[in-house]
C-alpha cells in the first residue's frame, strides 16, 4: 500500500524486499525499481546508484533496516518506521551520529496509536485516501485468504515465514448448523 500511496502522490518509489516474488509484487504496485536485500547483502549501494549518489529523502521501513537504510538517504530525509521485526530477530541499535550528520527526521508511526491520541486524524487520514481508492490509484493489496478460524495458526504461520505477500484474511465460515454467541 505505501508503494501504491508514494507513485498516486507522484513520487518515484525504489522497493526494496526479502525475495524475487516481493520485489515482482512492489513493481506491480508502484515500485519502479525493486531490489531484493537477500541476494543484495549491500542493496544501499545500488539505491544509491539508482539516484545518482543523492539519496532517498523518505523510507518507509516495516521491518527494521534503519542502519543500512541510512547509508543511502539524501540530507534532511525522513525515515519512518512503522515496524521492527528484523531480519535475524533482534532489535536494531543505530548509532545517533548518523542521525545528526544528515539531519535524518527519525519518525515512529502506529496507525492505531495515533488515532487514540487524535480520533479527529482518522478524518484527515481517510480524506485523502478515499479519492484514491475511488479512482482506483490505490487497491487494497489482499494475497492470501485463509478460510475457518482454524486456519489462523496456518496464517500465523505463513506471516511469520514470510510467505504473505500483502494482506492475508481469516475469513471465519459461515453458515453450519453451530449457534452463535
Amino acid at each position: 500500500m505505501a508503494c501504491q500511496v508514494a507513485a498516486a502522490k507522484g513520487c518515484r518509489v525504489i522497493g526494496t524486499a526479502g525475495s524475487d516474488d516481493k520485489c515482482a509484487y512492489a513493481k506491480g504496485y508502484g515500485a519502479s525499481e525493486c531490489i531484493n536485500y537477500s541476494t543484495d547483502k549491500e542493496w544501499w549501494k545500488q539505491v544509491n546508484e539508482i539516484t545518482a549518489g543523492k539519496g532517498v529523502d523518505v523510507v518507509f521501513d516495516p521491518v527494521g533496516l534503519v542502519e543500512p537504510s541510512l547509508k543511502c538517504v539524501a540530507s534532511k530525509a525522513r525515515i519512518v518506521v512503522v515496524g521492527f521485526a528484523g531480519l535475524d530477530g533482534n532489535f536494531e541499535k543505530i548509532a545517533m551520529n548518523r542521525i545528526l550528520l544528515k539531519q535524518v527526521e527519525l519518525i515512529g508511526y502506529r496507525f492505531g496509536q495515533s488515532l487514540r491520541e487524535s480520533p479527529a486524524k482518522r478524518q484527515e487520514l481517510w480524506g485523502q485516501l478515499y479519492p484514491m481508492l475511488e479512482y482506483l490509484s490505490v487497491k487494497p493489496t489482499l494475497s492470501a485468504m485463509y478460510e475457518g478460524l482454524e486456519s489462523v495458526s496456518t496464517a500465523l504461520k505463513d506471516i511469520s515465514e514470510r510467505r504473505i505477500l500483502g494482506k492475508a484474511v481469516v475469513r471465519p465460515e459461515t453458515g453450519g448448523s453451530a449457534p452463535r454467541l
